[in-house]
């Protein structure tokens, strides 16, 4: 965002400037909204005073036509074919990629990459790059990949991460970072496993395990699936809620910037 571009950077001095400004405007708002408990907690231990406020969480709603199965389970030997899709830079773990793949070239050479998206150019000769894609053909493409896994090692807690919902969607288990929504959804639900991004040798032993075992990986990838993830029309009916509960407030003469809500939604499936 154009708007963006010339803010100092946060870790060199400015942070605690951005959180006082954001400080500011919390009096000034009715209510907060967050898409994962993960992030929640984040924002509840720099502004405490939320936990006073109304302070809801609201995951993100996708719609799919239906629901797809495309994953290829391991074959022994390999090799084993990992989709990595979306933007691929340092935020979003295109330095734990690179060392993966260059710790499993001195062992196994277990690993067949496919990146779908832009990639940081460390990664050129890593693998199979499918380059950029709009999200109506991610189905097609993986359908003609046939990937066993989808990786998601973002190295920062993702808030939601939409990419996990689209790997679901098309019935693939994924690697995924154990930090925030990503370690909250998959281990609400499977269809996967955390992988610490923080510890190559252990984040690749653990993948050559789940590699070697069939059993946890039909178990995982039958897991995989949209069914219980929320809708577009229960997102709105959850935002429907909070209006109707803030506009109920002020008509009894409430006010909503300072008082608690116990009605807080909690996810709405259909």
């Amino acid at each position: 965002m154009p708007w963006l571009h010339d803010l100092p950077v946060l870790k060199a001095g400015y942070l605690e400037s951005w959180r006082d400004r954001v400080r500011e405007m919390m009096p000034r708002m009715a209510a907060f909204v967050t898409t994962s408990q993960a992030s929640r907690d984040i924002l509840l231990g720099v502004y405490p005073e939320l936990a006073e406020r109304d302070f809801r969480v609201i995951e993100h709603g996708r719609d799919f036509p239906a629901q797809e199965q495309l994953a290829s389970p391991p074959l022994p030997g390999g090799p084993v074919r990992v989709a990595l899709p979306g933007h691929l830079h340092f935020h979003k773990g295109s330095d734990f990629v690179r060392r993966l793949k260059e710790y499993d070239r001195d062992r196994e050479n277990l690993l067949e990459l496919h990146f779908l998206g832009t990639t940081d150019p460390s990664l050129r000769d890593l693998g199979v790059h499918h380059g950029p894609y709009p999200r109506s053909r991610l189905s097609s493409l993986v359908a003609a990949i046939r990937p066993s896994f989808v990786g998601i090692f973002s190295i920062w807690p993702e808030t939601y991460c939409h990419t996990l919902t689209e790997a679901w969607s098309v019935g693939i288990p994924v690697f995924a970072s154990d930090l925030g929504a990503l370690r909250e959804r998959v281990r609400a639900h499977g269809g996967g496993w955390t992988i610490p991004v923080d510890d190559i040798e252990r984040a690749y032993q653990e993948i050559v395990r789940i590699v070697r075992d069939p059993d946890e990986y039909r178990r995982e990838a039958g897991r995989a699936r949209i069914d219980r993830e929320m809708t577009v029309t229960a997102m709105g009916r959850s935002y429907e809620q909070l209006y109707e509960d803030l506009l109920g407030a002020q008509a009894e003469g409430e006010n909503p910037h300072s008082s608690r809500k116990t009605s807080a939604t909690r996810r709405s499936r259909g």
